[in-house]
């Protein structure tokens, strides 16, 4: 399934006609071992804590109104980063329509808790940046010089790569992330070339730590499952450790800040990042 879901990216990315070509061995060759790639990671799938903050509905078969699964950690983030004894930097992404929507309130909330405890914190709204769309150029695969595009995205990668810990929230919107979100995802591609990529980035080898946020207005928190299971998938080929996905459902009946619950579940969140550390 994961590997269906892939192909139609695939074939934008790697600009193939994959459904009309009849010759060309070594396009298939590059499909091939892409697909084989996918099959190895779908194979070695990571201990990812879904965390389920349900609204206050009825719902079938439901047990409580929340599942919240933060055990005893297996490693541990120190307070203060290894390199320097500078504090834990955690940056947020909101990549909503709304500015002061629940998608905000959601990425900010788990910003507060973290900076409660210590942690530098930077929060970014897409809508108060200026970020286009990816142009398919491949110009940052031919050189170093990055991406071709200059605008906020450069801010991003850059606060990106001085941070230890990303919160990436967006609303479910027809059955998926949201156009902003998609928006940066896309950009991310140029992560991918010799000036981002881990591979040829000594410093940056290490993966960075991703708590991936996703809101809906539907009380059942299995609806978009797969979708978001995909999505984790996707940020792990970035080079991202997604170690953690909170899911807020039920926004149906009011605004997720008029709900003291999350505010305290949420906030936990935060501290617990950096107090206690990831489960991995």
């Amino acid at each position: 399934m994961y590997l269906i879901s892939v192909l139609p990216h695939i074939n934008i990315i790697l600009n193939l006609d994959i459904y009309n070509e009849t010759t060309g061995s070594l396009k298939l060759f590059v499909i091939g071992c892409i697909f084989i790639v996918g099959i190895l990671l779908t194979g070695k799938q990571k201990d990812v804590k879904m965390v389920l903050l349900r609204g206050k509905q009825k719902i079938p078969d439901t047990k409580g109104e929340f599942k919240m699964n933060l055990e005893s950690t297996k490693q541990t983030i120190d307070r203060k980063d290894m390199q320097g004894g500078k504090s834990m930097n955690i940056i947020g992404i909101s990549a909503s329509s709304r500015k002061e929507g629940n998608t905000a309130w959601i990425v900010n909330k788990i910003l507060e808790g973290a900076k409660e405890q210590g942690a530098e914190t930077q929060y970014f709204d897409f809508n108060n940046l200026d970020i286009k769309p990816c142009q398919g150029c491949w110009a940052c695969h031919k050189g170093d010089q990055g991406c071709v595009i200059k605008d906020d995205m450069q801010k991003l990668n850059d606060a990106i790569d001085r941070a230890n810990v990303i919160v990436f929230g967006s609303p479910i919107y027809m059955m998926q992330m949201s156009a902003q979100g998609k928006i940066i995802i896309d950009r991310m591609f140029a992560r991918f070339s010799p000036r981002y990529s881990p591979y040829f980035k000594e410093e940056n080898s290490a993966e960075k730590r991703l708590i991936l946020t996703f809101n809906q207005g539907n009380p059942d928190p299995e609806l978009f499952k797969s979708y978001i299971d995909y999505t984790k998938h996707m940020f792990e080929l970035l080079e991202f450790d997604v170690t953690e996905v909170p899911v807020v459902t039920g926004l149906r009946n009011g605004p997720a800040n008029k709900r003291e619950d999350l505010n305290i579940m949420l906030k936990d969140i935060g501290k617990t990042i950096v107090s206690e550390g990831i489960s991995k």
